[in-house]
């Protein structure tokens, strides 16, 4: 059964009721889910008393999800300036991961200058050594046969 228009502000107005949320019986009785407004404005029977009534819970059942949405949404701050804090320290501290990772990329530079410094000068050294081992060697050859009599006469 369709619902019945109702007047508002002299007009004349169909009430509006998402489909499948409620049923209104021929009796008054709604079925399937909470009544709207408008169901309680025009159901048969009702008074003004328990029509008032209904509106004042239904003003403070408002107000007390107000407060809750309310504490959810400070919560909700909170919870965001944790986050915030949070990501503040993780980002501080990559900062500071970075800044010991490239110091120690420019110590490993270094350090790699000072070993091809050091290894130019122990080539420098073995050439140097090499040359002498090939002098000492001439004048060995030369003491060997200042030494040697030779074949006997």
């Amino acid at each position: 059964m369709p619902m019945p228009a109702i007047r508002w502000l002299g007009r004349l107005v169909a009430p509006r009721r998402p489909a499948g949320l409620s049923t209104v019986l021929p009796s008054g009785v709604v079925t399937g889910g909470r009544r709207s407004y408008a169901d309680a404005v025009t159901t048969s029977g009702d008074n003004v008393e328990r029509r008032v009534a209904r509106l004042e819970r239904d003003i403070a059942r408002l107000r007390e999800e107000l407060a809750l949405a309310g504490s959810d949404a400070s919560a909700a701050r909170t919870l965001a300036a944790g986050a915030d804090r949070d990501v503040s320290e993780v980002r501080a501290e990559l900062r500071a991961h970075t800044q010991a990772l490239n110091a120690l990329r420019q110590t490993q530079l270094e350090q790699g200058q000072t070993l091809e410094r050091l290894q130019e000068s122990v080539q420098q050294q073995a050439e140097v050594t090499s040359d002498g081992f090939a002098t000492v060697r001439s004048g060995m050859t030369q003491i060997v046969a200042l030494l040697d009599p030779g074949p006997q006469r």
